[in-house]
């Protein structure tokens, strides 16, 4: 995973690989104070949640909830 996705952790490596090429992580990941569970989240280039997340984003901006 360090050597393809540049990170040691299953969740950041995972999140990178369903963003696609040239995807970059979008915020630290976070893991639950038991440990029991982590999330990451990453973003591609281009592809159909970016449009989600620009429209969201947009939304945010405009006091909306999405």
């Amino acid at each position: 995973m360090l050597a393809r996705y540049g990170t040691g952790s299953v969740a950041e490596a995972a999140a990178l690989a369903a963003a696609g090429p040239h995807s970059a992580l979008s915020v630290t990941r976070l893991v639950a104070d038991d440990g029991s569970a982590t999330l990451a989240l990453a973003v591609g280039q281009g592809g159909p949640l970016n449009c989600c997340l620009a429209h969201a984003s947009q939304a945010k901006k405009q006091g909306a909830t999405a």
